[in-house]
């Protein structure tokens, strides 16, 4: 029998066996735990793609930018705008933009090549000197293209609570008076039905229903989107409503 410094030589080869097997056990248990938690994380934030649509689209909001860009530290460029109006032609009849900043002119007339009309936005409640701006500019665009058939005075200006209600009306009317054309703004669904003098002002409703944010799970979206539409409709009959921004992201964060 041979003795070492752990005691018997026998003995310590024994559990030194043991030792060994249950460190592959143990390494084995903890292996299986995390590929278990790595399958349950892949199916909560697996990327969902659309199924294939062979229709043309009517409307989707654009923002010419790429996914790397900053709005607020860069502006469009007419390169990428290009290559965007060559991809969604044939896929959609109108674009809803959001401003006017960069080379909105060019959009405009590359989207009238394309048989694609705009439905036209500025940008507003920055501050007074920005929004004169963007108004302005838009007023131009409206009477020098035809294309641009419909236009939209700030984005979610009352929810942002970015101006008061009657500044935003004021803004609707003048430029309805100088272009001639439809004008009204975007906000949710639930702004329209809190300010019905916002919706008298506005020739049209551009409406926001995004169930994604508001936490609604995904196999209860269209109901849901169809139920607050019902709602806008019997609160505003004689309006026609024109949902602006709509539909689930096929990627992201969870919500909710």
């Amino acid at each position: 029998m041979t003795n070492t410094l752990f005691g018997n030589k026998e003995s310590y080869l024994k559990q030194f066996k043991v030792l060994t097997i249950g460190n592959l056990a143990n390494g084995f248990a903890i292996f299986i735990s995390a590929l278990a938690s790595f399958v349950l994380w892949s199916t909560l934030h697996r990327t969902s793609l659309p199924p294939d649509w062979n229709d043309l689209i009517d409307g989707l909001s654009y923002s010419p930018y790429e996914r790397w860009q900053n709005p607020i530290d860069a502006l469009p460029q007419t390169i990428t705008i290009a290559h965007d109006i060559e991809q969604l032609a044939g896929i959609t009849r109108m674009l809803r933009t959001y401003s006017v900043l960069g080379p909105i002119a060019d959009l405009a007339t590359q989207a009238a090549d394309a048989d694609i009309q705009l439905l036209a936005g500025a940008w507003t409640g920055v501050s007074p000197r920005h929004d004169e701006y963007e108004l302005s500019v838009l007023i131009e665009l409206a009477l020098d293209h035809e294309n641009i058939t419909r236009l939209l005075v700030g984005n979610e200006v009352l929810l942002r609570k970015a101006l008061p209600a009657d500044t935003l009306q004021n803004h609707i009317e003048m430029v309805r008076s100088v272009t001639g054309k439809p004008v009204s703004t975007a906000e949710p669904w639930h702004v329209w039905l809190d300010h019905p003098a916002l919706a008298d002002a506005a020739d049209f409703l551009a409406v926001h229903i995004l169930p994604y944010w508001e936490g609604i799970p995904v196999d209860r979206a269209i109901p849901y989107i169809d139920r607050r539409l019902h709602e806008l409709q019997e609160t505003y009959p004689n309006k026609s409503i024109l949902l602006a921004e709509v539909g689930w992201p096929s990627a992201g964060k969870r919500v909710g």
